[in-house]
């Protein structure tokens, strides 16, 4: 995962979190590495047990084929996650030719999966179509029923965008993530069970990158400080787990900041994500120590922005012995003030 991805949570549904993925994962008998063989072998017993009787037996083979995908994804076998994935696809979709029996949902969620195999092997272009007909099944299913798939429709508009900005268009994917970022926000504010901040969080920040790529920076801004924001009050209840997102948003943040001319907005928030990156590297330098050097960069060039080269001159060459050692620098940062969640539009 990269330095960015820990700000946005990038990453979760390729170790299985994903709600769209959910559906197809099942239990695949064991987690992590470890757990591949005995996901094999239920993928072989299912799929002795679809040959003897394909109409019980196939929904649990498309289930044993989610699990597999995924276990190969988490020990890093790309190219082995894909087959499995696409395989469960072809199942549910043969089971969703009639919507009584409820495989579309399950269709949706498994053609998400299959999306985002294919786009972890660098194959973008074969990467869209299945994030397309994912999207398009969650907005019917979301017509049918307006009670629910909104937190499922907003991930597939999200992983659209994405996939759309993968293959190099760089204005197509804003208004999906807008809607991805309408579609969380309504859930959050509205407090419904499927609401979550982390997820709002992960579009507010995919869309701000959206608009900075589109020539949209001004745009970009209010939403990579509404997602640290968030951030901010995620962190202050559970450390461990937001602390490293933070870091990243804020280093996110600095660099949207400086698109418009808010050098001293930019320090600021590069100073903070150097502060927190250290103290994470200070427990576990291997883990963060690249997260740190980056973060040092960021604040390098943007103190040298500023006007201060001396100081960025001094960031940069900060020696990996002490960077988790030694505060950042608080020179050149003009305004205390911290990014709140607040309501706007998407």
């Amino acid at each position: 995962m990269s330095y960015e991805d820990r700000g946005t949570g990038a990453g979760d549904e390729a170790r299985g979190a994903g709600r769209a993925g959910q559906a197809v994962a099942g239990d695949p008998g064991g987690s992590g590495p470890d757990g591949l063989p005995q996901a094999e072998e239920e993928v072989r017993n299912r799929r002795a047990a679809a040959e003897g009787d394909p109409a019980a037996g196939r929904p649990g083979l498309a289930a044993a084929l989610g699990a597999l995908s995924a276990l190969r994804a988490e020990a890093g076998d790309r190219e082995g996650a894909v087959a499995p994935a696409r395989e469960a696809v072809e199942i549910y979709r043969a089971l969703s030719e009639n919507p009584e029996d409820g495989f579309v949902p399950t269709l949706a969620g498994a053609l998400h999966q299959l999306s985002n195999r294919i786009s972890a092997t660098g194959d973008h272009t074969a990467a869209l179509p299945p994030a397309k007909e994912a999207a398009k099944l969650y907005a019917e299913l979301g017509m049918k029923r307006p009670d629910r798939y909104q937190a499922e429709l907003a991930e597939a508009m999200n992983a659209l965008g994405d996939r759309i900005a993968d293959t190099g268009d760089r204005t197509t994917p804003v208004p999906f993530g807008k809607q991805a970022v309408r579609l969380q926000r309504e859930l959050v504010e509205e407090e419904q069970p499927d609401a979550s901040v982390p997820a709002l969080v992960e579009y507010l920040l995919n869309y701000a990158r959206h608009l900075a790529a589109a020539g949209e920076p001004v745009e970009a801004v209010p939403r990579a400080e509404e997602a640290v924001g968030h951030l901010r009050s995620l962190a202050a209840e559970d450390p461990e787990a937001f602390r490293p997102r933070l870091a990243a948003a804020l280093h996110a943040l600095g660099g949207h900041r400086a698109a418009v001319s808010d050098v001293s907005g930019a320090v600021e928030a590069a100073q903070e994500a150097c502060g927190l990156l250290r103290e994470l590297a200070g427990r576990r330098p291997d883990g963060f120590g690249p997260e740190l050097a980056t973060a040092l960069d960021g604040l390098a060039g943007h103190l040298s922005r500023a006007g201060d080269p001396a100081e960025g001159r001094r960031a940069a060459e900060d020696p990996p012995s002490s960077r988790h050692r030694r505060p950042c620098s608080r020179r050149g940062s003009a305004r205390p003030r911290w990014p709140r969640p607040r309501p706007g539009s998407g």
